[in-house]
């Protein structure tokens, strides 16, 4: 067949054409008869129709570009070779298996080591930021490790311990804290006498209100206290607040003075108060002025950074704003008060409640009247959590707003109370970013976060 001229598109009859039938014995194994098939197939172009399963291959006939080859497969082959597919795929399927098993319980371990899945980074004792850290355990919870690789990988938060609202607290910056909220906790036991002898202290010895080490009770603080910092800076970055290059230039000026007044002992000094480089000197500060620059901005006007609605709806209790005139059993505040002074002030109270009912400027008669020596043109903003008066408190929570209330007695005196639009301020600013936050806590570098200090640099080294 090696001279026959195939024309095109021409019908060919295996019984008239010169072919060659491919018989596969008895003894050939169904892999190979499988492998020789598929060669076969590969190396022909099917002419009028494909091949849609193993019994289309019986009697079909191929064009090829020298000679048309006809291959006839019995039932008993074809039977072999969906056998051997079968094993096959049993084969590659038990492997896979094997693999995704592997790989899950990998997985697993490195998830379990890094902590995901925790409800908390660690058990953190609520201390230092109380009032602004409500909830917030709920919010603080180790990062992905699956996370943690996918952004290393593209260069980002390399050096970060932890991410609070997204902005990266370096570990330097982490460590500097620890160590000084560390230093602080030693220095309280020893002023209280707790502790008579640095020689007696070890950073793993159980703080004795939480049962954390006294490293994990600074690493709590630690993290306790960046928050609120952080949390703002965040929320700062995010309306346009950054550093400009005067307020940066004079946070190094600052330092160069510190270099200059310290001279061959600036190092050590660095060392003394937890920072391990210039540089995180520099980055503390540069923090500490962007939180501050944000606070300014917020003051001046909270709407931009959040709605009054927004703030209310995420507080865990209603609040309210009062303004009152207060008018004291003893304006002088001596603590003795008689039978006779609180006549005396009842009986102004009731003159001034008659005005009030007159419809005259409250206000005015706030700034006329009232003896409440911690008033504010605001007025009172809080929730009934127990942080004021009881009777006034009650008082105000009854009151619609707009309303004005009728004589109030306590200790201080007589109040008349007047609920008015709530207000919000900055510390209900910083109770919502807080309570919204999210810390995501890198395990392996927190963990590995410890004390620098040394000890004997701030007491002395121990007696003899």
């Amino acid at each position: 067949m090696e001279n026959e001229n195939i024309r095109e598109n021409e019908n060919l009859n295996p019984e008239e054409t010169e072919t060659e039938n491919v018989v596969v014995p008895e003894e050939i194994s169904a892999e190979t008869v499988e492998g020789a098939i598929e060669e076969t197939i590969e190396e022909m172009t099917l002419e009028d129709e494909e091949v849609s399963s193993d019994e289309d291959i019986i009697g079909e006939e191929w064009q090829v570009e020298d000679a048309p080859i006809a291959v006839e497969l019995t039932e008993e082959e074809l039977a072999a070779i969906r056998e051997a597919k079968k094993k096959r795929t049993a084969k590659v399927l038990i492997i896979s298996g094997i693999v995704a098993l592997f790989v899950a319980l990998c997985a697993a371990f490195y998830c379990y080591s890094e902590g995901v899945g925790s409800k908390t980074a660690i058990d953190t004792p609520m201390q230092v930021s109380e009032l602004y850290l409500t909830g917030m355990n709920d919010n603080v919870k180790f990062q992905s490790p699956l996370t943690t690789i996918f952004k290393t990988m593209l260069g980002k938060e390399k050096d970060a311990v932890m991410t609070i609202n997204g902005k990266a607290v370096d570990e330097d910056i982490f460590s500097y804290i620890t160590n000084m909220l560390g230093l602080n906790s030693v220095s309280s036991l020893i002023q209280t006498g707790m502790l008579t002898s640095i020689e007696n202290f070890k950073w793993d010895m159980p703080e004795y209100t939480t049962g954390l080490s006294y490293l994990e009770y600074a690493k709590g603080l630690g993290l306790n206290s960046l928050i609120p910092i952080y949390s703002l800076v965040a929320d700062g970055e995010k309306h346009g607040i950054a550093l400009t290059e005067e307020e940066e230039k004079k946070i190094r000026d600052g330092i160069e003075e510190l270099k200059a007044q310290y001279g061959e002992n600036f190092e050590l000094a660095l060392k003394q108060n937890g920072f391990d480089s210039e540089e995180t000197m520099f980055e503390v500060q540069k923090i500490d002025a962007l939180a501050e620059k944000t606070s300014k901005d917020v003051q001046a006007d909270i709407s931009k950074y959040v709605s009054t609605d927004e703030i209310i709806k995420n507080e865990a209790q209603e609040k309210v704003t009062v303004k009152h005139i207060l008018i004291a059993f003893d304006s002088d505040m001596t603590g003795d008060v008689t039978d006779e002074m609180k006549d005396t002030a009842k009986k102004t109270a009731e003159e001034v409640l008659a005005k009030v009912k007159k419809g005259e400027d409250f206000d005015k008669l706030v700034e006329k009247y009232n003896q409440d020596p911690g008033a504010t043109d605001e007025g009172y903003t809080f929730a009934a959590d127990g942080s004021m008066v009881k009777a006034f408190e009650d008082a105000s929570f009854a009151l619609k707003v707009g309303e004005t209330s009728e004589l109030v007695a306590t200790s201080y005196g007589y109040h008349i109370i007047k609920r008015i639009e709530r207000k919000v301020s900055m510390q209900d600013y910083m109770e919502y970013i807080m309570s919204t936050s999210k810390v995501k806590i890198k395990k392996g570098k927190f963990n590995d976060t410890g004390i620098t200090i040394n000890l004997e640099d701030y007491f002395g080294a121990p007696a003899e």
